[in-house]
């Protein structure tokens, strides 16, 4: 089943509409203009003015400007992307507007934005409380020129999905890691080494990628070791979906009558203290 995707937008100078206007044809998406009821004027927009209309907007984090307009059939869509430039670290209350205004519950919302020098900082923070049930997803920077291919790239790695009838979602890729781990220590030598491991990870984070593959096998657990320490360090743990594999029972196993479930036991124990999820 295809699924139907939206890109809604707040552009105060055209800059996030351009955006905008290439990611929904990357996606193949229909496109939205989140517009407000009273237009924004150039005074209003001044930032060294803390008078400004702005500027008043961004210091009242109970602000909700007006919007002109409505998705009128916002029930048909499961994944919203939704752009706005970034104002003081965070995005415009229009934003929040926008999100109180529907239903997002079993939806998913990925941000993304415009900037002249800023990143997403607490964007997310100050949106997950706005749409409430939804799976807020990691925001992306869309400055300066974007090819088609990597937006086209993004946007498949953001399709989220369910994992089987886990309730879990995850990317639509998942990033494996045999080449992680000590080299040498194990069934290859090609492997890579932990500050290398790390670097990758991270990077697949800030694409959307949630849902990693690993075993204990993997240079003898190394590979789960490097995993375990990179996710700690850059991502919440409810935040990603781990897998992991375990080994046949060995002869001497067999012989001193461990049995299967026991093996599994031990084997399940081990990975979670390589992982550093044994809690």
């Amino acid at each position: 089943m295809n699924r139907k995707i939206l890109v809604a937008y707040f552009s105060a100078s055209g800059v996030t509409a351009k955006a905008a206007e290439k990611l929904a044809e990357a996606a193949q998406a229909d496109l939205y203009e989140i517009k407000p009821k009273i237009p924004y004027t150039r005074a209003d927009l001044d930032w060294t003015d803390k008078k400004s209309r702005s500027s008043v907007e961004m210091n009242d984090k109970a602000s909700r400007p007006a919007i002109a307009g409505k998705v009128e059939n916002m029930e048909e869509y499961d994944t919203v992307f939704i752009g706005f430039p970034i104002w003081w670290y965070v995005a415009p209350t229009i934003i929040n507007t926008f999100l109180e205004s529907y239903h997002f519950s079993g939806k998913t919302i990925i941000p993304f934005a415009t900037s002249g020098g800023s990143g997403m900082g607490r964007t997310n923070e100050n949106l997950k409380p706005s749409c409430p049930g939804a799976v807020l997803m990691p925001g992306k920077m869309l400055n300066g020129s974007l090819s088609e291919t990597e937006l086209k790239n993004w946007v498949e790695i953001m399709q989220y999905r369910e994992l089987g009838v886990s309730g879990l979602n995850v990317s639509s890729i998942c990033m494996g890691c045999m080449g992680f781990g000590e080299a040498g220590n194990g069934q290859h030598t090609w492997t890579i080494d932990e500050e290398h491991s790390r670097e990758i990870i991270r990077r697949g984070l800030e694409l959307g990628v949630n849902f990693f593959d690993t075993a204990i096998g993997y240079q003898s657990g190394t590979s789960e070791q490097y995993l375990g320490r990179a996710l700690r360090d850059y991502v919440r743990r409810d935040k990603v979906v781990v897998a992991t594999k375990f080994l046949p029972r060995t002869q001497e196993e067999i012989k001193t009558g461990i049995t299967g479930q026991q093996h599994i036991q031990r084997m399940i124990n081990k990975s979670l203290i390589n992982l550093g999820m044994d809690y």
